[in-house]
């Protein structure tokens, strides 16, 4: 842990990040374990994944990182990995909420199942996680907690409106629930991502692509250190005065 942090806090603070194994999710892992964080890392189906990601946090930082298969869903399983987590003397200063799924589809054709099981990751598991944390980040003292939500949950997009729907209700649940809990010192922010290379991204065809390039005017999909970088601002400064505030990194694709 570095001297900094050590000197400023005397005491072992973890982060939460769930979907921390790969993509955005790792980026902001080893980001807030470069701060001198411990972190755990949640996710649901590639362990593999999730030890190499720790095996890099340890490796390259001396952090301790923690690793926990659970859906984020899981209600039952999200308060055991918390609970395991201050048994082990990690007290829970932060959550980032980023575990999404995405099932896109037209709406006069999209399966029941799919509406439903993106709601229930990437909405519901963002409430359930929020919600186990809250009473150990309130009696720790303070806290922050940030939502990944995304770009389509500002504009639209075709074909996404079970996941648009879920990232505008991530706006709104985070500008509420900073109102919440300013009389607790847990501070709330939100991050709206345009593209980001990720394995999501990867999967689109090489048209596709070049049609959503064209539409940003940085003409250019981000890094998922981009989106790191403002987490490390909000953990190293928490502009707490901007409570409830929704970052939107996407090359200026909302200017327009």
């Amino acid at each position: 842990m570095s001297e900094e942090y050590e000197n400023k806090d005397h005491i072992k603070k973890t982060i939460i990040v769930t979907g921390g194994s790969r993509g955005i999710g790792k980026s902001i892992a080893k980001e807030l374990a470069e701060l001198g964080f411990n972190i755990a890392i949640l996710y649901e189906k590639d362990s593999k994944a999730a030890e190499e990601t720790a095996f890099e946090i340890e490796k390259d930082s001396g952090i301790e990182c923690l690793t926990y298969q659970a859906s984020v869903a899981d209600v039952t399983a999200i308060n055991q990995c918390v609970n395991d987590i201050e048994c082990k003397g990690g007290k829970i200063y932060g959550l980032i909420n980023n575990a999404g799924i995405i099932r896109d589809g037209f709406l006069m054709t999209m399966p029941e199942n799919d509406w439903l099981s993106v709601i229930n990751t990437n909405l519901f598991g963002t409430f359930n996680c929020s919600k186990a944390v809250l009473p150990l980040m309130k009696k720790n003292g303070g806290g922050i907690i940030v939502n990944i939500a995304s770009i389509s949950g500002i504009k639209g997009e075709a074909a996404q409106v079970n996941y648009s729907a879920t990232k505008s209700a991530i706006v709104g649940f985070t500008r509420s629930l900073a109102v919440e809990l300013i009389e607790h010192s847990i501070s709330v922010y939100a991050i709206a991502p345009g593209f980001i290379e990720t394995e999501m991204v990867k999967v689109l065809s090489p048209k596709i692509v070049e049609n959503n390039i064209k539409n940003i005017p940085m003409h250019r999909f981000g890094k998922t250190d981009d989106i790191a970088n403002i987490i490390r601002f909000i953990f190293k400064e928490n502009p707490s005065y901007m409570q409830g505030h929704v970052f939107i990194p996407d090359g200026g694709l909302n200017c327009i």
